[in-house]
């Protein structure tokens, strides 16, 4: 694998933890296609990191068993949700194939294209050629895929996510609902030692800094007002989700039905549209990939080695 960044990336250390079971996106009782795709993810999670899925995950933290839904109007509701610990679930992926993560970017000139498919990636001092090829970059998928030959778009979707450190470790995995039924969770928080994250439709707004800031505060004194707030920092973090556009032309992730999967040649182009949905992206590359056993590697990898790792948005700031 080729990574030009930390292992983990931007998107994937971005991310709350949370596998959704699609309760999410049926709060307002409304069924939609994504719930429907997530419905049976949290087992299959809960599989892997109990040993006995697809892959072992076991040693990955699981940070909660369930997420609290809190309505506007003091009711609670819970939903069949774990929470892992995305860090350690990356460290836990990459542990297997440590020798075999290249710390290069791939840029879009070095692929060089037949009308076969793809005949071989420069990566670094290594020229790579493989029977077949999988893109699964998040944000860089965008000029990968155009210079692999695909026709397919990608659009970009911003958000602001806020990290709020705490004077002390507090246990909150929570959806607030506004009160507008049709809404998606108003806010969701994770957290994470002294720190809680903040995201959901909140991260979605485009105010600035400080205004977003004082949005959550608010929110939280009114969701949770036991909450001690005295003493607490908050950091806005800016992040990117990378969707394909040909999955939600209204903008709307709902009508999603399934994680995004084509083939050109002998080349993958994947995005998951949710963690969540990782199993199930695997699938559909295999059903793609057919029965073929995979070649027996020609390149040995570089035993011993050790990749570096991202750090999560609400990581404890190095001294």
């Amino acid at each position: 694998m080729c990574d030009g960044n930390a292992v983990g990336g931007q998107q994937t250390l971005a991310s709350q933890g949370i596998v959704h079971g699609g309760g999410k996106y049926a709060l307002d009782g409304r069924d939609s296609p994504l719930s429907r795709a997530l419905a049976d993810m949290p087992g299959r999670w809960r599989a892997c990191l109990r040993g006995d899925g697809e892959i072992d995950l076991r040693g990955v933290q699981v940070l909660s068993q369930r997420v609290t839904v809190y309505g506007p109007d003091g009711t609670r509701d819970e939903l069949d949700e774990v929470v892992v610990d995305v860090p350690a679930l990356v460290r836990r992926l990459a542990e297997p194939v440590a020798d075999r993560l290249l710390p290069w970017s791939v840029p879009a000139d070095s692929i060089t294209r037949t009308a076969a498919g793809v005949e071989r990636v420069e990566c670094g001092e290594y020229a790579i050629r493989a029977d077949t090829y999988v893109f699964a970059a998040g944000i860089g998928n965008e000029s990968l895929a155009s210079r692999a030959g695909f026709d397919v778009s990608m659009r970009r979707r911003p958000l602001r996510q806020l990290v709020v450190r705490l004077p002390r470790p507090v246990a909150l995995f929570a959806h607030c609902t506004s009160d507008n039924a049709g809404d998606g969770p108003l806010m969701t928080v994770t957290s994470h030692g002294n720190a809680l994250y903040v995201g959901g439709g909140v991260a979605e707004d485009d105010a600035g800094p400080d205004e977003h800031i004082r949005v959550v505060r608010g929110l939280l004194a009114r969701y949770f007002p036991a909450l001690d707030l005295d003493g607490a920092t908050f950091v806005d973090v800016s992040a990117v989700r990378a969707e394909p556009g040909v999955v939600s032309p209204d903008a709307d992730i709902r009508e999603a039905r399934d994680p995004f999967v084509t083939r050109r040649g002998n080349c993958f182009l994947c995005w998951p549209i949710k963690m969540s949905l990782a199993p199930r992206l695997g699938d559909l590359v295999l059903a793609q990939w057919g029965s073929r056993e995979p070649l027996a590697p020609g390149w040995t990898g570089h035993p011993g080695t050790r990749p570096a790792f991202g750090r999560p948005p609400y990581a404890t700031p190095p001294c």
